[in-house]
């Protein structure tokens, strides 16, 4: 993980709330009372964030050429959208992670004994995979590859929505001063991007600490679709900002 810098304490979100938000959660299961429109689009919308982990799993972890990654992820993506495997979800069973793991495995298996009986391509396409092999591969057993891939993609949706949000508000220089000192290989002095950005060390201490809090504040919303409670969403934002 690129990101590495030491982050400010956690501070409470959402008040007194005693029911966790199990966002994610929540959705699939409306699928499962929702009709065939709906719960297809509801399902699009959400795997459309999240089909990364899924191609990275297959191309790396089950080391498939990528063209063949490219069509199993799609089939994949339609075996869910078929809601069969989403109606039997059930979420006191794990994390929704866990569960698109698990499902992917077996669909993967079940396409391994089926191989002679399938047909590649045909011009399926739910998500556009174009540009995919320009990231940079990564290693590991299929576990390792979706849990790392997830993390990534949980992070880089994390910063992309912190980046627009400082934008929108006129504060372009806590974005960039964390991407300087934070989302680089090299991290510069507070001198030297004070130098670089003609501002004191003190702001570019404050601008930095602030956008690593909205940063946290970011994730923890990100993450609370995906956790379970409030113990799994502290252990899942401690993995994704080791």
């Amino acid at each position: 993980m690129v990101y590495s810098s030491p982050m400010p304490q956690e501070t409470h979100m959402g008040g007194e709330r005693r029911d966790f938000p199990t966002t994610c959660w929540s959705s699939i299961l409306s699928c499962r009372d929702a009709n065939e429109e709906d719960a297809r689009r509801m399902l699009e919308d959400l795997l459309a964030s999240y089909w990364k982990p899924i191609y990275f799993c297959i191309r790396y972890g089950w080391r498939k050429p990528a063209e063949e990654a490219k069509d199993l992820v799609q089939e994949f993506l339609l075996h869910l959208l078929q809601l069969d495997v989403v109606r039997q979800a059930d979420p006191s069973r794990g994390r929704f992670r866990s569960f698109l793991k698990s499902s992917l495995q077996n669909f993967l298996l079940n396409a391994r004994r089926e191989a002679g009986r399938i047909k590649r391509g045909g011009g399926l396409k739910i998500v556009s995979l174009d540009q995919i092999e320009g990231v940079e591969p990564v290693t590991g057993d299929p576990e390792q590859v979706f849990d790392s891939e997830w993390a990534r993609t949980v992070l880089e949706r994390a910063i992309t929505t912190l980046r627009k949000q400082l934008t929108e508000s006129g504060r372009e220089a806590y974005f960039r001063i964390l991407e300087l000192h934070d989302l680089k290989t090299a991290t510069p002095s507070y001198k030297d991007i004070a130098t670089k950005m003609n501002l004191t060390e003190s702001l570019v201490r404050n601008y930095l600490h602030a956008a690593r809090v909205e940063l946290r504040k970011i994730l923890r919303d990100e993450l609370q679709r995906y956790a379970l409670d409030e113990e799994d969403l502290k252990a899942e934002l401690r993995w994704i900002m080791k």
